[in-house]
């Protein structure tokens, strides 16, 4: 979905998130917002939600379907339902459309449920939820029970998946204008063609207090594995412990890079020597010489100075199975 300016959420939605973590959640989930990207899907995402409200009605659910046309619109029905009571918001789209919906269910006792058909669907994969031609199948993953899983809160709001900076952003950006290959191998080619414009850059880096000076080509941080279209660049992050994972990649020439670049796809790069990992609940990332933008969930983040708190249980997510990268997955 385009960028647009995020509305703030009503301050008492805004206060009950101020504190360090999120309360624990109780209650039976009752009334269900089901929320489309019309893009996703190759458009079918409007269809798919309304068979999945159809699924929330024969298992006695109130259910409802927007398919907001921009992303204010999508905060704004999210924010509405949740503020209404509402108890789950299923997102029926990709990871942009879950992270414009996590915006508004963070550490409220609403679920999320996911129906992945989008481009990438990082989070989904992240959490064990993968697409299927079984529309009612993904209809009763996405109302099951949820799930506590972390997530990060950061100074730009909050993320599901992965935050990056540096050349994954680049990448992404390029991904992000492309319309030919469709899935995940357009981040592929997106990576091959930014190859020219290869540069290591200095960072600063906290993590819980401790200073890490870097000169990185990279760095990711997330509470889950993927990012990228399937690359588990955050292979040992687990949705909880209430801890993120780091992945440093640091100065590495473009042929050394594609030489090693398929194996990002396993998570088995952690043990190249240019790759630092690193883990924490509280990180810092500043870029000392440039100016520079950080993205997340595949969409635009905000620009450096990035604060980011991992937040335990931030978020129900129906049936997740999180859980660390297996390298022989």
């Amino acid at each position: 979905m385009g960028p647009e300016a995020r509305p703030d959420r009503p301050a008492r939605a805004a206060a009950s998130r101020a504190t360090g973590g999120c309360g624990a959640y109780r209650g039976r989930v009752e009334g269900v917002l089901v929320v489309a990207n019309p893009c996703s899907g190759n458009g079918r995402a409007a269809a798919l939600a309304d068979a999945v409200a159809d699924e929330a009605r024969r298992a006695g659910h109130d259910a409802e379907v927007a398919v907001p046309a921009s992303e204010a619109a999508v905060r704004a029905a999210v924010a509405s339902a949740v503020d209404r009571g509402t108890g789950r918001v299923v997102a029926v789209g990709g990871d942009g459309l879950v992270h414009l919906v996590l915006q508004e269910v963070a550490c409220t006792p609403a679920v999320l449920g996911i129906v992945p058909c989008g481009t990438g669907n990082d989070y989904a994969l992240g959490l064990g939820l993968r697409p299927a031609k079984d529309v009612a199948a993904m209809a009763r993953t996405a109302l099951a029970p949820g799930v506590a899983v972390d997530a990060l809160r950061t100074n730009h709001g909050w993320v599901a998946s992965v935050a990056t900076v540096g050349f994954s952003a680049d990448v992404n950006e390029r991904a992000e204008r492309m319309r030919w290959p469709r899935g995940s191998l357009r981040y592929t080619l997106a990576t091959v063609l930014e190859l020219p414009r290869l540069r290591p850059a200095p960072w600063h880096l906290e993590v819980d207090g401790e200073v890490h000076e870097l000169e990185a080509t990279l760095v990711a941080f997330g509470t889950t594995a993927y990012f990228g279209g399937a690359m588990a660049i955050c292979p040992r992050a687990a949705a909880s412990g209430g801890r993120a994972e780091i992945t440093v990649i640091g100065a590495c020439g473009r042929l050394e890079l594609v030489r090693a670049f398929p194996r990002v796809f396993k998570g088995t790069h952690l043990s190249h020597p240019a790759v630092t990992a690193l883990s924490g609940r509280e990180i810092a990332l500043t870029a000392p010489g440039a100016p520079a933008r950080a993205r997340a969930d595949g969409e635009a983040l905000g620009p450096l100075p990035l604060r980011a708190t991992t937040v335990a249980g931030a978020v129900q997510v129906a049936g997740a199975r999180p859980g660390p990268v297996r390298a022989d997955a």
